[in-house]
This record gives structure tokens, C-alpha cells and sequence, in this order.
């Protein structure tokens, strides 16, 4: 099992406080404060996530793409050999 502390046991309400603070004073808004907070827990900004996930679809299409490409390829082969084997 897994015995190491969780995100919610390392949360510091106070530094997040603190980041959010320092975010406002910069001209930022809270929310890019507390996302400044969460990523030093190694929570990635929802921003960065959903850039991952777009360039793993692009990859996964791709990667589909070749694979029909082969499917084909093999059912042409097939196609042949049951042809020559067959007789027809």
C-alpha cells in the first residue's frame, strides 16, 4: 500500500495565501496565484493538461492512420495468397 502523503496532506493554506498575494501585487489575478501554489505540488495548470492530452490524440490519430494503412495492406496480401492457393 501506498504510505506516502497525499497532495491534500502537503497543502499549505497559508503559502497558498501567500502565492496568491504576491500574484495580485503583480498584476495577476488569484487564480494564476493559487495555479502558481498547486504546480509546486505538482499539480499541472489545466492549460498545460489539456495540451497534453491534445498533442496524445493527434499522436493516437496518427498512429491509428498507419495502422488502418497496414490492415489494407495485409488484406491485399491475404487476398492474393487465397487467390493463388484457391486456384481461382
Amino acid at each position: 500500500m501506498n504510505e506516502g502523503k497525499s497532495t491534500t496532506d502537503e497543502f499549505d493554506r497559508e503559502l497558498a495565501l501567500a502565492y496568491i498575494e504576491k500574484a495580485e501585487r503583480e498584476g495577476r489575478t488569484a487564480d494564476e496565484g493559487y495555479w502558481d501554489y498547486l504546480e509546486t505540488l505538482g499539480i499541472p495548470r489545466p492549460e498545460e493538461t489539456d495540451a497534453f492530452l491534445k498533442r496524445i490524440r493527434e499522436e493516437n490519430d496518427q498512429i491509428n492512420k498507419r495502422l488502418r494503412g497496414y490492415l489494407d495492406e495485409i488484406r491485399q496480401l491475404a487476398r492474393a495468397a487465397q487467390k493463388k492457393y484457391a486456384g481461382v
